[in-house]
């Protein structure tokens, strides 16, 4: 995904089976990377000042029927909820512990997207043809 904060370009990257989010620049230097212990990012969507990342699953592809879970990010790109996963915890070191899913919601999230008035779709892969979750702002 290419992302403006701070006012300059650079493209967001979900390492796939990698656990991170990678953060380069337009002539592909790394600018940072960013843990997500547990999570296997599939995709970025960034809405408002929060990121989205849909994890396909927490033990994906070892366990092929392990469910996912959604990362809420802060604009710092700190996990602030998880959802249908379990509350993000940080370290005395500042490093995220581990995060795993906590609900039966999804079944490998791969992606997202929001509507006008706020409401989050899930859209599942290998979900045994599930229409997308939908998850309403209240």
């Amino acid at each position: 995904m290419m992302d403006q904060s701070g006012g300059e370009s650079s493209l967001l990257i979900a390492m796939s089976d990698q656990q991170y989010l990678l953060r380069i620049d337009t002539s592909g230097k790394k600018l940072a990377q960013y843990d997500l212990p547990g999570g296997n990012p599939r995709q970025i969507r960034r809405i408002g000042q929060f990121y989205y990342v849909a994890h396909l699953g927490d033990n994906w592809p070892k366990d092929r029927n392990c469910r996912g879970f959604v990362s809420v990010l802060d604009e710092n790109m700190k996990v602030v909820a998880n959802i249908a996963g379990t509350s993000p915890v940080y370290g005395d070191d500042g490093k995220l512990q581990q995060m795993k899913h906590s609900a039966e919601v999804f079944l490998h999230p791969h992606d997202l997207c929001v509507d006008r008035v706020g409401s989050l779709y899930v859209a599942q892969f290998a979900s045994g043809n599930s229409w997308p979750v939908k998850l309403e702002r209240v």
